[in-house]
């Protein structure tokens, strides 16, 4: 049975300050009514995943990740108080929004559902980033961000949750991110939760980028100026490559000039530096990353059918539907099987010369007809 989904229409927010609070000030008021909209999805989603009857339960755990954010990013902070006094909230309601994922899936027994491929074209001088974003029907609660940072030397640009620091998107020194959550029990106090890291990221210009890729090289084999998908957890982070030209194996996930990723640990669970990784994911993690693995390896058979639209296309396969790349709400479902496909993100990096070419978000399942989409430039 197919659900019907609403057609929304999602405003972008064009913030400029000169300092972090205003940045936040502005999102507040911009978005005062998609983010009280998303704590009540909220206050809902806690009691289901995390068993917290009231969501003044959900501010106090918040509290914990405060010294670390104090000690590694101090001016996140700035802005998450400037979003609460913009949104007429206490700063403790935006920064429980901000660690929805820290308070919610660390308690959960199954995964958000999304699927991305990162893929090379075969002369080598683009690679395409593309993801669904499939999460709850926060439809009321979506935005798209236009920032432009307070020394004026970066712009960021991402798909975003009203009251979120970061997501998925791209920056004007063409560093992108998708991500997507791995379900497990695995918390760490002293680290970046999830959506801030982001935020971190994108703030990233290409010089920092480098460095991030020569630690990884460092520890382990190398990039070799190519790209990979890197799981990143407390316990440790693992670097998931392509295969090269003379590797036959027909692991799922990856190949040669692409890697995949769903909602599962491609890693072997004990291969993390600092003790085994144990995740729970849905049955149809596996599945989606098969198709999506299939669906790449036919486009890279055939190399002049290989583009952007190509790619997009991908994302919008219904095979195993509702639970498919692109998702459906299955009828009657609760909790987080309540997931649809929010979003899609393409980006398009020329890595020749480090910059993004095109990026596109078009909001509602990219399978149906009549979405918005969203051109970012820079």
């Amino acid at each position: 049975m197919t659900h019907k989904h609403p057609k929304p229409h999602v405003a972008t927010l064009q913030l400029r300050g000169s300092s972090p609070y205003e940045i936040g000030l502005q999102h507040g008021q911009l978005a005062k009514e998609q983010i009280h909209n998303n704590i009540k999805t909220y206050t809902t989603f806690f009691q289901e995943t995390a068993g917290m009857k009231s969501w003044e339960k959900a501010k106090g755990r918040s509290k914990v990740f405060v010294p670390t954010l104090e000690r590694l990013y101090p001016e996140i902070l700035e802005e998450i108080q400037g979003i609460a006094d913009g949104a007429q909230l206490d700063e403790e309601d935006i920064l429980a929004l901000n660690v929805r994922s820290e308070i919610g899936l660390t308690n959960y027994s199954n995964t958000p559902k999304e699927t991305f491929p990162t893929i090379r074209s075969p002369d080598g001088s683009t690679v395409i980033l593309a993801q669904n974003w499939d999460w709850l029907e926060l439809h009321d609660g979506i935005v798209i961000m236009d920032i432009i940072t307070p020394d004026g030397k970066t712009r960021l640009q991402f798909l975003n949750e009203a009251e979120l620091v970061g997501k998925i998107g791209v920056n004007s020194h063409g560093v992108g991110i998708c991500m997507n959550a791995l379900r497990c029990g695995a918390l760490s106090l002293d680290r970046l939760p999830t959506h801030i890291m982001c935020r971190r990221v994108l703030h990233c210009g290409i010089a920092r980028a480098v460095r991030w890729c020569l630690y990884i090289q460092s520890r382990h084999r190398r990039c070799g100026g190519k790209f990979a998908t890197v799981e990143i957890s407390p316990n440790g982070l693992s670097v998931i490559h392509p295969l090269n030209e003379g590797n036959s194996s027909k692991d799922i996930g990856k190949g040669r000039g692409f890697v995949a990723h769903t909602n599962h640990v491609m890693t072997p669970h004990t291969a993390f530096s600092r003790g085994p990784i144990y995740d729970r994911p849905a049955p149809n993690s596996f599945s989606r990353l098969e198709r999506i693995t299939e669906l790449t390896e036919k486009d890279l058979h055939n190399m002049k059918n290989f583009t952007f639209e190509s790619v997009i296309e991908q994302l919008k396969d219904q095979k195993g539907t509702p639970v498919s790349i692109c998702r459906d709400r299955p009828a009657n479902a609760t909790g987080m099987e309540r997931m649809t496909t929010l979003a899609t993100v393409s980006t398009e990096f020329d890595i020749v010369n480090k910059k993004v070419t095109k990026t596109q978000i078009t909001i509602g399942r990219q399978c149906e007809d009549g979405l918005q989409l969203v051109e970012l430039a820079f």
